[in-house]
């Protein structure tokens, strides 16, 4: 059955969120050209290195808890909480979506307790 309602941007990054807490990445709605930016990694250009990037990120990924978007037009922030082995992580997302698919996501969070536990990890390697 077609429906005829329309896939806002907020759908767009709820299905983001959900493909990321099911551990799913062929369900991520990125367009081919995506720029991703994140605080461990920097800037990330093109769908393939941003699906290396959270292939990377998923065994460390809980749990995905939303908190709240804030939308307009094509513009979509997304405070929302990732549950990881380091504790909760709350993040801060920017999202620009067009034709349904995410062009660029710009990720703002504290990255130190993921930095501290790989530096202490390193540290009990050696």
């Amino acid at each position: 059955m077609e429906t005829s309602m329309s896939i806002t941007p907020v759908d767009v990054v709820n299905q983001y969120l959900q493909a990321l807490q099911a551990k799913d990445l062929t369900q991520l709605p990125l367009a081919e050209t995506v720029t991703l930016i994140d605080p461990l990694v920097g800037t990330l250009t093109g769908k393939a290195a941003a699906l290396a990037f959270l292939t990377s990120v998923l065994p460390v990924l809980q749990a995905v808890r939303l908190q709240h978007h804030l939308s307009q037009d094509n513009t979509v922030v997304t405070h929302w909480e990732a549950m990881t082995p380091f504790g909760t992580i709350p993040i801060l997302e920017w999202f620009e979506i067009q034709d349904s698919l995410i062009h660029r996501a710009q990720a703002f969070f504290d990255p130190r307790p993921i930095v501290q536990a790989e530096l202490g990890s390193q540290v009990n390697d050696s």
